[in-house]
């Protein structure tokens, strides 16, 4: 552990991850760092920052036994205390630590496929995970070459005593060295391993503390999945550099019952809490007014959304909802970043409302924003660059920065930005090292499209989703907006084209909960909304039950596997796409 003297000097800039969390078990030992509240509601298990420290140490004397610092390892733990202290532990032991889903249902083929994955493409050396999980993967590399070259360890059912590792030595690393490798959604292609350094981490983790106003006072709720960076970085890693505590959740227990995170906020007085638009959208549909009775969101000053299109209708609806129950629209903070960058890209003031604007949808569909009052688009700003961070949008074929006000694609430049893909040098250097036509650079291209408009970032989609038809460009997230409005019972909607020697062809798939309504009165109702709203002409609606569309893990759509999907349905004569994600 750090002397006094080395505290005094690290609490200023913690160089890399384990001094963060030697300053927080040194300076306060018994003080609350995660609570996990295993069934979403009442809390069973906490932890100090001693505890914490005595717990990663532990896993990292076991698991300096199967790996040599700078070895990948898999931590595939289920969400929860055990999830936190083993990736600590990996960076005690100087591994690299590998956050991903744990296989919970070992003969879900496409589960454990998944899983294997991420394991050889990071060629790890160890795994950590449940016991449980643990014994199921040992007997599943009887038959997997993959899973037989890892160690597989049960990181809470390690030997030896948690006293006998209090004084154990970490490896010493150094800031630009990787401290994690961060998979991807995968929401366009198939997920890759973004290289991210200890200085990445803690430069990123100061930029949300300061762009939040997180300090050792607040208090943070979250439920959103710690595999992925908003959950990970945003949920677990900035409270610990901040120095504040946080109750978690299982992301399950959230989407069974969304009326549990609001409850938790309300018990546990919750400051810093969010997710993508999708989790404030399923409050609205899911909470009924009976249930509403009760809740206080008086202390939620920072409701972060991100991670996909942030809806001003959804803002305005929540806020008007939930005002009664002492919520603030001024709480709401959207904000726009992506894993290749750490996490957080832009972001704006915490004490401002969120920034909306009216835009002519005719001009967007030219690839113009042109801003009018009363407009028929209203969209949502997801602030200016962070402390050190250029954004620049740029046409994605001539590599010329664009003016404010025209549509392009958005490229990061800074500190933030992690080295590349692990083991895809070609991917990183296309995505990582592009450069505008006056040679500055290099910026990572991130896909996104978007613009400026009054200093402020409008992040309008992805490029590899958008819809051209007959020249014209249009959002998926709008057309599936419209799709999904027609009727309560339609979950989700995936809008997209199909390209034949002739025409081009739009198709929109929903889910749908199947009740009383025909389903050809649905589909008309989609027709017809999309008609009167774009001008557009709905090729095929295909309907199907909920976890018909397919998602990422961490819940993003994934419109070209649906495309894929969709043809292949088609091919097959079936009238309703079938199921490609139950769980």
């Amino acid at each position: 552990m750090l002397t006094h003297d080395q505290i005094s000097e690290a609490s200023r800039v913690p160089e890399i991850l384990t001094d963060l969390i030697d300053i927080r078990a040194a300076l306060s030992p018994d003080r609350l760092a995660y609570r996990f509240c295993p069934d979403g509601e009442s809390a069973s298990d906490t932890i100090t920052y001693l505890d914490l420290r005595t717990r990663a140490t532990h896993i990292a004397r076991a698991l300096s036994r199967e790996i040599t610092p700078g070895e990948r390892v898999v931590v595939a733990c289920p969400p929860g205390l055990d999830f936190i202290s083993s990736f600590l532990g990996c960076l005690y032991a100087g591994g690299i630590a590998v956050p991903t889903y744990p296989p919970i249902r070992l003969k879900h083929q496409p589960s454990i496929e998944r899983f294997e994955r991420v394991v050889d493409d990071s060629g790890a050396a160890a795994v950590l995970t449940a016991p449980v999980l643990a014994a199921g993967l040992r007997t599943q590399a009887d038959s997997s070459a993959v899973l037989r070259r890892v160690s597989i360890l049960a990181s809470s059912d390690l030997p030896g005593s948690l006293e006998e590792h209090v004084d154990f030595p970490c490896s010493r690393v150094r800031p630009e060295d990787p401290a994690m490798l961060q998979y991807t959604s995968g929401s366009t292609m198939r997920s890759r391993g973004v290289v991210l350094t200890h200085a990445n981490l803690l430069y990123n983790s100061k930029i949300i503390s300061d762009l939040f106003g997180s300090s050792a006072t607040s208090v943070g709720v979250i439920w959103l999945p710690p595999y992925h960076d908003m959950g990970l970085i945003g949920g677990i890693l900035q409270p610990l550099f901040a120095g504040f505590p946080v109750t978690l959740f299982s992301p399950f227990r959230f989407a069974q019952r969304p009326l549990r995170w609001l409850q938790a906020i309300t018990k546990w007085k919750g400051t810093i809490s969010g997710g993508p638009n999708f989790a404030y959208d399923l409050c609205l549909r899911k909470i009924s007014a009976e249930e509403r009775i009760g809740l206080d969101l008086s202390s939620w000053t920072v409701a972060f959304n991100g991670a996909e299109t942030v809806r001003a209708d959804t803002l305005e609806e929540f806020a008007k909802v939930f005002r009664p129950h002492g919520f603030r629209r001024e709480a709401f903070y959207p904000c726009y970043g992506l894993a290749e960058a750490t996490l957080l890209v832009t972001g704006g003031d915490k004490e401002r409302p969120p920034t909306t604007a009216e835009f002519r949808a005719a001009a967007m569909q030219q690839g113009k924003a042109v801003a009018e009052s009363g407009a028929d688009l209203k969209l949502v700003g997801v602030g200016q660059p962070a402390t050190g961070t250029t954004v620049v949008v740029a046409d994605s074929e001539t590599k010329r920065r664009a003016a404010d006000g025209v549509v392009g694609e958005i490229w990061v430049q800074g500190p933030g930005l992690g080295i590349g893909y692990w083991n895809r040098s070609q991917e990183t250097e296309l995505t990582f090292q592009e450069k505008l036509d006056t040679g500055e650079g290099p910026f990572l291209r991130t896909g996104d499209l978007g613009f400026f408009h009054d200093g402020e970032l409008f992040v309008t989609g992805r490029l590899k989703d958008l819809i051209v038809i007959h020249g014209l460009k249009y959002r998926p997230e709008d057309i599936e907006w419209s799709a999904q409005s027609v009727h309560s019972g339609i979950r989700a909607a995936a809008a997209f084209t199909l390209a034949d020697d002739s025409a081009c062809s739009l198709v929109v798939v929903a889910e749908w909960e199947f009740e009383t309504d025909e389903p050809r009165d649905i589909e008309a109702s989609i027709r017809l909304a999309i008609a009167e709203r774009f001008g557009l002409r709905v090729d095929r609606v295909a309907l199907g039950p909920p976890g018909t569309i397919p998602r990422t893990t961490s819940g993003k759509i994934q419109r070209q596997m649906c495309r894929s999907c969709f043809a292949t349905a088609v091919e097959s004569n079936r009238a309703v796409l079938v199921a490609t994600n139950r769980r």
